[in-house]
């Protein structure tokens, strides 16, 4: 079976009533659009909740009503999600000179944005400085639902089609996606320098409470720039997090767990990017501004739970040993390792003392990636554009090109750090030893990098007995012997 119509309109009758109809038309090719009141069209009136049903349920009747006004077809009701593909019109292409892309570009957009036929269309103020941008897309209504349907089915799964305008503004979007890239940047400077001022706790805290302060206007906004404000505080939290998190981990979990926490946050990173598509994906099914809101509102969740949770942080020790905080310092390290009775956090505490050295250059490593990643973002549209560059599919020269450097670089350049502690990464950089040669370097064992290694190796294992001496590799020393010590505060 079939939809009960051949063509299609909604209308308001002359007696008030919204209806659904068959027009009837003297001929097909009847411009429906010049309908007005003056032009008494009717239409017979279908009735059934579903317009797009097959069975019979939804039919056309008998009864004749005068149209007083066309109105839009679906309302946003009646489309549960909308996709668009990213696929010009060829004498589109031509004109610009650009090449047929491989593969369209999919999509969505929620239904809020459907405006119905011959209703105004709210251009917000900030963008009503002509730099509001449209152009005419081929609007298709699938009638049912389809799975790798092949080309000469098609038109089966189409319900009706029409001419729709697509209005945007390329200098609101171009902002919304390149402002937060220069806050994510400044995060992680303000990160670096807070993080050294005032340690890691108190700015992780201040961090997510500007993260909630974002995701909080986010979810009220109501216009254009508290949804840029909101965005550009999150990727600001973001930035702050980047630099700070993986450094807090580092500097308190044991040598021979570290790589695993460490890299425990790129995984939730990825981790949460998977679950939060699934969840915008399913919202953007709903009809309403739950379809962006909830996602949003998602946001809340984890930096709520680690306020409300992080009353148990630590401090970092390394932190307060660089402020001569060494009384604290010496609390943290209990406060950590000290569920392991051959753990002796005095020794550990002068090891570290021995060779602490601050790590600026972490933060202009962040830093620098981040305003790489920007200048990227910014230029590839220019490079790909047929009115500037035209490089089209040979930009992947060039990045292609960057990428076999940057593999060369990494092979003499990029150090093996498994199982390494802190101390003795510094001891093997102080050393000036080739990246290629950590993975073999064998520390003198009188080193203080070889005594910290050897000592959270055996406080990430507690569970093992005896004693052993600090010298031989791991275990607990009645007595240390530092020498030249620096205050570091």
């Amino acid at each position: 079976m079939k939809v009960a119509w051949e063509r299609l309109i909604r209308f308001i009758a002359t007696d008030g009533r919204t209806l659904y109809g068959e027009p009837i038309l003297s001929s097909p090719e009847v411009d429906l659009s010049t309908t007005t009141a003056e032009t008494k069209l009717q239409a017979k009136v279908n009735v059934g909740s579903n317009i797009y049903n097959e069975t019979g349920a939804t039919r056309v009747t008998a009864e004749v009503v005068t149209a007083h006004k066309l109105l839009g077809l679906l309302t946003n009701e009646d489309v549960p999600i909308l996709r668009c593909v990213g696929l010009n019109y060829k004498t589109h292409i031509q004109k610009t000179g650009r090449l047929p892309p491989p593969t369209p570009s999919i999509f969505f957009k929620p239904n809020t944005t459907i405006i119905g036929h011959d209703c105004n269309v709210i251009i917000p103020k900030s963008a009503q400085d002509e730099q509001a941008d449209y152009e005419g897309e081929l609007c298709i209504v699938i009638g049912k639902d389809a799975k790798d349907v092949p080309n000469e089915e098609a038109l089966d799964y189409v319900a009706a089609f029409t001419a729709g305008n697509d209005i945007s503004s390329p200098t609101q979007l171009s902002l919304l996606n390149s402002l937060p890239r220069i806050t994510f940047a400044a995060g992680i400077l303000l990160g670096g320098v807070l993080g050294e001022r005032f340690g890691r706790r108190p700015i992780i805290f201040l961090m997510l409470t500007i993260c909630l302060i974002g995701v909080t206007i986010s979810y009220c906004a109501q216009n254009y720039a508290q949804v840029l404000v909101g965005r550009m505080l999150v990727q600001g939290y973001i930035g702050m997090e980047g630099y700070l998190v993986p450094m807090f981990q580092a500097e308190i979990a044991p040598a021979a767990v570290r790589g695993v926490v460490v890299i425990s946050y790129l995984f939730n990173h990825v981790f949460g990017s998977f679950i939060m598509s699934c969840i915008t994906y399913r919202t953007s099914q709903l009809q309403n501004d739950y379809c962006w809101k909830i996602p949003i509102a998602v946001m809340f969740v984890i930096p709520a739970f680690v306020i409300l949770c992080g009353w148990i942080l630590p401090e970092s020790p390394r932190w307060l040993l660089r402020r001569g905080r060494d009384e604290e310092a010496l609390k943290q390290l209990r406060y950590l390792y000290g569920s392991n009775s051959l753990y002796t956090p005095e020794v550990e505490l002068a090891l570290m003392k021995e060779t602490l050295s601050m790590e600026v250059e972490k933060v202009i490593g962040w830093t620098f990636q981040n305003l790489a990643a920007f200048v990227v973002t910014f230029t590839v549209p220019y490079l790909i554009d047929a009115s500037y560059a035209n490089l089209q599919s040979k930009l992947g020269f060039i990045y292609g090109a960057i990428g076999v450097l940057g593999l060369i670089w990494a092979y003499f350049s990029f150090p093996e750090l498994m199982g390494r502690s802190l101390e003795e990464i510094d001891e093997m950089f102080v050393a000036k030893l080739p990246a290629r040669k950590f993975r073999n370097y064998k520390p003198f064992i009188e080193s203080a990098g070889h005594k910290v290694a050897a000592m959270e190796e055996h406080s990430a294992n507690a569970g093992d007995s005896g004693t052993a001496d600090l010298e031989g590799g791991v275990g607990r020393s009645s007595t240390v012997h530092v020498e030249n010590t620096k205050n570091y505060s």
